[in-house]
């Protein structure tokens, strides 16, 4: 059974959208966590066609919006009739030549590097091109030049080694495998539509990656002997995390639960975490 709903490109609509969206989960007795997924979605979706869509002050805009449920999956139509904005085209000019470091760079941006999974020695790969570029940015595009470099990793920390290890195996080697797999599927959607991949040229690397059957090599062993996650006792995470402050990352964002690890264990990560390792690095 489909649901529909046209609403004017006005914030004010929004309450509108929220008594369609509360209403078809009521009516097909969705899970809290889908209901909470799809109030989500729905709020960027207007969100980002009211304000991105239509030039300030802006005119009479049309926005549909349907939803439905088909053999168990839920479909979401968006339509709008705003400006039309292509992500995987719009490339700030004359940069398109640069690698995505470079470019971050050369415009005095901080970089966040989505690097799970890959070891410190290989991040610090790519923040040494971020820094000779950055080093060289003259004319930020913001106020002033951002020069810190981030990074993500997976994380579990536990009173033993034994505990971590087992509490992490399964989202640790999940994860990275995962999320290589989407982003290769980028590269192979680009080329079934004939789109260069332009800075999306790192997805078709992943999908390489991937044909050549090394994804299937991230094992635990693998990701800890390399130091590509943050794992073990307070003492070792603490060690771990050295790592990456001498491959030069400045932030390091730790994902405490990357697929399915207990509510309870990533609470014990936080507080261990920031009881006995981060005050190691004040």
């Amino acid at each position: 059974m489909r649901t529909s709903l046209i609403l004017r490109n006005d914030p004010a609509e929004f309450p509108r959208l929220v008594t369609l969206a509360e209403g078809f989960a009521r009516q097909h007795a969705l899970p809290a966590l889908e209901r909470a997924r799809l109030a989500v979605i729905l709020e960027e979706l207007f969100t980002n066609a009211v304000k991105h869509g239509y030039d300030d002050p802006a005119p009479s805009g049309r926005i549909e919006v349907a939803l439905a449920l088909d053999a168990g999956q839920l479909m979401i139509e968006f339509n709008d009739d705003g400006r039309p904005f292509d992500p995987l085209q719009d490339v700030l000019r004359d940069l398109d030549q640069l690698t995505p470091r470079r470019q971050i760079g050369g415009l005095g941006l901080g970089l966040c590097s989505f690097a799970v999974g890959v070891p410190p020695e290989e991040v610090q790969k790519k923040i040494d091109i971020y820094r000779e570029a950055v080093r060289s940015c003259t004319a930020p595009i913001g106020k002033y030049v951002h020069d810190e470099a981030a990074t993500f990793t997976m994380t579990v920390c536990a009173p033993t080694r034994d505990e971590a290890w087992e509490t992490a195996r399964e989202s640790f080697e999940w994860y990275p495998v995962h999320g290589a797999r989407l982003i290769a599927s980028v590269a192979q959607w680009m080329t079934e539509n004939n789109q260069d991949l332009g800075n999306y040229a790192y997805a078709g690397d992943m999908k390489n990656v991937d044909d050549q059957g090394m994804l299937s090599l991230l094992s635990l062993e693998y990701l800890a002997d390399t130091g590509a996650c943050v794992l073990g006792t307070p003492d070792e995470c603490v060690e771990m995390c050295q790592k990456y402050v001498e491959a030069g990352v400045d932030l390091l964002l730790c994902l405490v639960n990357p697929y399915n690890v207990s509510h309870s264990s990533v609470m014990q990560t936080i507080e261990l975490m920031g009881t006995e390792v981060i005050p190691k690095f004040r």
